[in-house]
């Protein structure tokens, strides 16, 4: 048995391979992510896991709480922050993305090019479970190793994550946060 995905590995390898696959044709149709961009990401994810790499649902939860303790305003091309206005409103489902209006709230979760609609309910089931800090690593590591979240929504997270630090602008590009997964694995 894989102690990672409840299940013995083969399977498990197989049905990633087989729940990218069609996540990375979704994910090129829905939002014009390049293909190869995903497909590199992916197939480094698959790869390092077939040689027994770490768990890489780590690196998602760690990115998912740097966004939370950023608070700054999720809209893309928004540059308010708790510096700048004292009344960011987080949302009250994930946990992890602030507005600074309702306004940007609703904006941001039909944004076709990255609508924060498409990974709230999977971003709060990462957060709920492994708790909002990790500040005792070792701890914070056990939660993530017993977490239960799938790999068809690791690898959605992902992408999204991919997708809206691109947009911001932030010092990632499309394809990094894949890649940065792969490379902790």
């Amino acid at each position: 048995m894989d102690p990672r995905m409840g299940g013995p590995r083969e399977s498990c390898i197989h049905i990633f391979q087989e729940v990218t696959a069609t996540m990375i044709l979704q994910l090129n149709l829905r939002y014009g992510i390049s293909r190869d961009a995903l497909e590199s990401g992916a197939r480094a994810l698959s790869d390092s896991w077939e040689q027994g790499s770490s768990d890489p649902r780590y690196t998602i939860c760690v990115q998912l709480l740097s966004l939370k303790v950023e608070e700054r305003c999720a809209k893309i091309g928004c540059t308010e922050s708790l510096q700048t206005s004292s009344k960011l409103q987080r949302c009250s489902r994930c946990g992890v993305l602030c507005w600074c209006s309702n306004e940007h709230q609703r904006l941001a979760w039909t944004d076709s090019r990255c609508p924060h609609r498409d990974v709230c309910k999977m971003m709060a089931e990462v957060v709920n479970a492994v708790g909002g800090e990790s500040k005792d690593e070792a701890k914070f590591k056990r939660k993530v190793a017993k977490m239960s979240v799938s790999l068809a929504n690791l690898v959605h997270i992902a992408a999204w994550l991919d997708r809206f630090s691109a947009l911001r602008k932030s010092p990632y590009e499309p394809g990094d946060v894949l890649l940065i997964l792969a490379g902790h694995l």
